[in-house]
């Protein structure tokens, strides 16, 4: 029953992930307002990772699982491994603290260097968005090539491909890919989550420009929710990646099935948190032509009526 049930959360994760995830990538890549913003970079960034999760690594950890072989051999499952298990966490943590970064700064009106310019803006906007992969391919590959333990090879079947580490190896990528982030996630959303506070109290420092040459940031209720979100799927898998468990068999392996499930769902609940995101939502609603949404002719002359905000952005929306 754990087996069956297993499977079936993984394969709707999968579709899941697959179709929330080409909903925001297409929204993001498809609005020139949206593309063109370090915040939604970003969040294309971390949107690509959770489409090669659904895409690639689900799938086929479904069919060895049912199959009870390894398809593509045991040096093709064991990048699989450590990008679900490691690359994929550290790409999503990092990322989520660039995210906290970017909206603190446009929350506090920090001015960007003067080398970040029209002209240059766009390129370091990309460059960024690339800092989690960039991460990722410079930690990850060195500490598992150096911590592989020296028995993995031998272990290795056509029915079973174990990523065994060193304890340090493996309490060093943890940290590396999790905790330090998570740290600097925790102290962002709280310095978000006082700006909040100090902007609903009246404090003049937070309130939003009337004239200001970008749209307003939406509620920082979303970007709290995601790093919450974070925090809650991803720090059981990594807490039992860094403990080592033991006690009743049939517990470990439920816990263990639960944790990945968990960690594996974040891949589909963070990009609904974007799709709930008001400018996500409606540049979505206009791609997709929904015409439920969109005001009838019979409705009041005002709500007709463009306003001077929404002829601005449909003016920016044509490149």
């Amino acid at each position: 029953m754990l087996f069956i049930l297993s499977m079936a959360v993984h394969i709707l994760i999968a579709i899941g992930a697959v179709i929330s995830n080409i909903l925001v990538l297409g929204t993001i890549f498809t609005t020139p307002t949206l593309r063109r913003k370090l915040f939604y970079l970003m969040v294309s960034s971390l949107g690509i990772g959770d489409l090669f999760l659904g895409l690639a690594v689900i799938p086929l950890y479904v069919d060895y699982t049912v199959n009870d072989t390894v398809t593509l051999g045991c040096e093709i499952h064991l990048i699989l491994q450590a990008f679900v298990i490691r690359g994929h966490v550290m790409i999503t943590s990092l990322g989520m603290l660039i995210l906290n970064i970017v909206y603190i700064i446009k929350q506090y009106e920090y001015k960007m260097p003067r080398i970040i310019n029209q002209t240059t803006r766009l390129p370091v906007y990309i460059a960024v968005s690339l800092v989690p992969w960039v991460a990722m391919l410079i930690v990850l590959p060195p500490l598992i090539k150096s911590g592989l333990h020296e028995i993995v090879v031998k272990m290795w079947t056509a029915t079973m491909c174990p990523l065994k580490l060193y304890k340090w190896a493996k309490v060093a990528l943890n940290i590396l890919s999790y905790f330090v982030p998570l740290l600097g996630m925790i102290i962002t959303t709280c310095i978000i989550i006082y700006g909040f506070v100090a902007q609903g109290r009246g404090n003049i420092a937070f309130r939003p420009t009337l004239l200001n040459e970008e749209k307003p940031m939406f509620r920082p209720k979303f970007i709290i929710v995601a790093n919450a979100l974070c925090l809650l799927l991803l720090l059981p898998e990594n807490v039992v990646q860094t403990v080592r468990l033991s006690g009743n068999t049939k517990a470990l392996v439920t816990t263990i099935a639960v944790v990945f499930v968990l960690a594996a769902s974040k891949c589909v609940a963070l990009p609904i948190v974007w799709l709930l995101v008001p400018e996500v939502n409606g540049a979505l609603r206009e791609r997709c032509h929904i015409s439920y949404w969109r005001p009838s002719s019979d409705a009041p002359q005002h709500v007709v009526n463009k306003t001077y905000k929404q002829f601005v952005r449909d003016e920016e929306n044509i490149d």
